[in-house]
């Protein structure tokens, strides 16, 4: 993939909504959201996976797999990532323990994710899917990780656990096909050094959520919060990140309108990143052969 070329949107951010709802699905307008995407030459859909009517989303279905695909294919946007916000509500864990029927919710999820032909499945662990380090450990989320591998999908955990504390968990589970879900606003937002983080990380991160906070503050449009999206696309490109990397930004009462905002925003950025990471290049060179 071109590393210029991996930009995504999470699915819903083309749809007006007369306000700020971002876990709410498109369900009237999710094929026009395709069409949206491509005309603004963003290459990829977040998809949404909540819990309220969870039976009724496409993805849960063979023929709203099948409306997926088409529309995969007659616009150029392909749907690599599944946002797992249905266990924000049902957690995986209650008191410590498994809880069954969420198990078995992710563990279909996966497959479908599969069938569908994305390859990344985004886990929150936020809300009512708060959880401990020690549960992931617990044998219910090793046997969901073996599905994951069966299926060649990756689980990509967002979380505000610290980036050490992440990698040391990454570690013990040892799978390549369990990681990180980076979300640069959120990590701003607690006051993490994001590109520390990154680094440490390293190719455990999977997924990347474009979002922009104030240190302590809520989410805000991209440019007027704290996080530097240059150096951050710096970094992306220099480690030769390839995964998706997904606007999940702010909008206010037209979330077209605003999300086209930020789509530019972040293209002007990435591509000064783009061209000063040439330019640093070629400074290297210069230096190496005198």
């Amino acid at each position: 993939m071109n590393r210029m070329n991996n930009l995504g949107i999470m699915q819903g951010r083309l749809t007006d909504k007369g306000g700020f709802y971002p876990q709410q699905f498109p369900w009237a307008d999710w094929q026009q959201e395709f069409a949206a995407a491509s005309a603004a030459e963003i290459a990829y859909i977040e998809w949404m996976f909540n819990y309220e009517d969870y039976e009724k989303n496409p993805v849960w279905t063979e023929s709203g797999r099948k409306q997926i695909t088409f529309c995969e294919n007659h616009t150029g946007v392909s749907v690599k990532s599944v946002c797992a916000n249905y266990f924000m509500e049902k957690g995986l864990f209650e008191d410590g323990k498994p809880n069954r029927e969420s198990f078995m919710v992710l563990q279909r999820l996966i497959e479908y994710t599969a069938m569908m032909g994305a390859r990344i499945l985004v886990l929150p662990l936020f809300e009512g899917n708060t959880t401990s380090v020690e549960s992931l450990c617990d044998p219910s989320f090793r046997e969901t990780i073996a599905a994951a591998e069966r299926n060649h999908i990756r689980i990509a955990l967002e979380t505000d656990w610290e980036a050490g504390l992440c990698r040391r968990i990454l570690d013990v589970l040892d799978s390549d096909h369990l990681g990180i879900c980076y979300d640069l606003g959120n990590a701003k937002g607690n006051g993490r050094d994001i590109l520390s983080e990154i680094q440490l990380l390293k190719n455990k991160v999977f997924d990347i959520h474009i979002k922009d906070k104030p240190v302590g503050g809520t989410t805000v449009m991209l440019g007027e919060g704290d996080v530097d999206f240059r150096e951050c696309f710096l970094l992306a490109q220099s480690m030769d990140f390839r995964g998706p990397m997904i606007l999940e930004s702010y909008y206010g009462e037209s979330a077209v309108s605003d999300t086209l905002k930020n789509i530019h925003y972040i293209k002007n950025i990435r591509g000064y990143a783009y061209e000063n990471l040439i330019y640093r290049s070629g400074q290297r060179r210069t230096k190496a052969s005198a």
